[in-house]
């Protein structure tokens, strides 16, 4: 927990999820739709830099850490 994954310091996904929103799909926001479309952009990010060189705060991080507590106590949040 201390930020050093190698991922990303800030990913604008928000942008993608609201242009989708105004778009082709009205109401995605805050739907289980949106949670697996970000879930999927932080699966299929690449490593900014090596693991555990850097410490550098992730949005991913905070992504992946949440869907690790729901996968393990089998609640949703």
């Amino acid at each position: 927990l201390n930020h050093t994954s190698g991922l990303a310091g800030g990913v604008p996904f928000h942008q993608e999820l609201m242009r989708l929103n105004a778009a082709e799909r009205p109401g995605i926001l805050g739907s289980k739709a949106a949670r697996q479309f970000v879930l999927n952009a932080v699966i299929r990010t690449e490593l900014e830099y090596p693991i555990g060189t850097r410490q550098v705060y992730s949005e991913y991080g905070v992504v992946l850490l949440a869907h690790l507590v729901e996968v393990l106590t089998g609640l949703n949040f």
